[in-house]
């Protein structure tokens, strides 16, 4: 994944490498599904092959983006996670609510990284391109 100071996985990242702390901009839940991009095509590749044409959500694994920064912070000791004053009145819960990857990756034999899986290649991905 590129640096992007939009996407919460790489803005996460970006900071603590460089030993800032992880803030979440968002004073409400947010709610995100996470795929490995390869893994995804690797699923869509099988699926051309069988013929198949057809529309598929990447989904992947639910977070909370705090999730997503503690699992970041425990690469980083003493990487201080900061967030706005979290509200219980909405979430912001935009990520597809179709579980048709994980069965097709199930149904291919393709298995699916874990949200931890995933911050460990991306962090591996971000400390090569700062070599």
């Amino acid at each position: 994944m590129p640096i992007h100071h939009s996407y919460a996985l790489s803005d996460f990242l970006s900071s603590a490498l460089d030993g800032k702390p992880i803030h979440i901009r968002s004073g409400i839940k947010v709610m995100r599904r996470f795929t490995d991009a390869g893994e995804f095509m690797q699923v869509l590749f099988a699926l051309a092959q069988e013929g198949q044409n057809r529309t598929i959500d990447s989904g992947g694994e639910l977070v909370e983006v705090a999730d997503l920064a503690d699992e970041i912070s425990k690469h980083f000791p003493g990487i201080d996670i900061s967030r706005e004053r979290l509200s219980d009145v909405k979430i912001d819960d935009y990520y597809p609510r179709t579980e048709d990857l994980a069965f097709e990756a199930k149904r291919l034999g393709i298995r699916l990284s874990t949200m931890q899986e995933q911050v460990v290649k991306t962090l591996e991905g971000h400390r090569a391109l700062s070599v």
